[in-house]
């Protein structure tokens, strides 16, 4: 994605801000601020400096601590992760959601041109292993539920070579073979019908949407294929135009309110 920003501690984050006039946005991650650069241009007319938090739980520990910088213009911005299945905890009301688990899912679900790519093969297969995936992902986000999930990240690696270590403990895009399949590290147990009922009807935005670009681009990059797309062209692809893309263009008034300006027109 180019050069990573420079990753900074909570308390060197607040005092930062405590020092600055300058009105600042807050995200998470590298990703959200190449997402950030490309709507910038309809944040207006008052501008807003972004800094990069190293992760959500950094950017909540900031968010936690806005008295001290009160008198600065701030936005945060961060994805739900697994709030878009438990709810946003009210002590968090004032930070800006993704609509779906993260920035990704907004891209994808607001998004008329990524499936698109397909051709009429690729589309059924990849329809096809994005049902196996929910199966999989649905019983992990029970765990999380229930309280026996140990890490509340759920991913997935995709392996490209077939001399690469497997962990039996992890799941696997395996993009290896003739057909591109899904290696489930541990036996997992189906989780409650209905909840993989929502997650087939509204995937785009509750799958995962770092898994769904993985899938994307393990389909849209095989050997044989011609043109190939990276991950990071598909998030653009995605996004762009961004004030045409309905879930981009939410944060993008989101924003704007946040810092007094004037609403994106339609």
């Amino acid at each position: 994605m180019g050069r990573r920003e420079p990753l900074y501690t909570v308390d060197e984050i607040v005092s930062s801000l405590r020092h600055s006039s300058v009105p600042t946005i807050l995200v998470e991650g590298p990703d959200d601020m190449m997402v950030y650069r490309w709507l910038n241009q309809y944040i207006k007319p008052l501008k807003a400096s972004p800094i990069n938090c190293g992760g959500r739980k950094n950017l909540l520990s900031v968010y936690e601590r806005r008295d001290e910088f009160s008198s600065l213009k701030t936005v945060f911005l961060a994805d739900q992760d697994l709030y878009v299945f438990l709810g946003i905890p009210n002590e968090y009301s004032g930070v800006i959601w993704t609509t779906g688990y993260s920035i990704e899912n907004d891209i994808y679900a607001g998004s008329t041109k990524l499936e698109d790519l397909f051709d009429e093969i690729e589309l059924d297969e990849y329809k096809r292993l994005i049902e196996e995936i929910i199966e999989w992902f649905t019983s992990e986000v029970e765990k999380y539920k229930q309280g026996n999930a140990t890490d509340s990240k759920i991913d997935i690696k995709v392996l490209y070579d077939k001399k690469q270590c497997i962990n039996e403990n992890e799941t696997y895009i395996d993009n290896t073979g003739d057909q591109i399949c899904l290696v489930v590290g541990n036996n997992y147990n189906l989780a409650n019908q209905n909840l993989i009922t929502e997650l087939k009807k509204d995937f785009r935005l509750k799958l995962r949407g770092k898994i769904i670009f993985k899938v994307l681009s393990a389909y849209l990059n095989v050997s044989k294929r011609d043109p190939k797309y990276k991950t990071k062209q598909l998030y653009e692809i995605g996004a762009k135009p961004v004030n045409k893309n309905f879930y981009i263009k939410q944060i993008i008034e989101k924003i704007n309110l946040k810092l007094g300006n004037v609403v994106l027109e339609n």
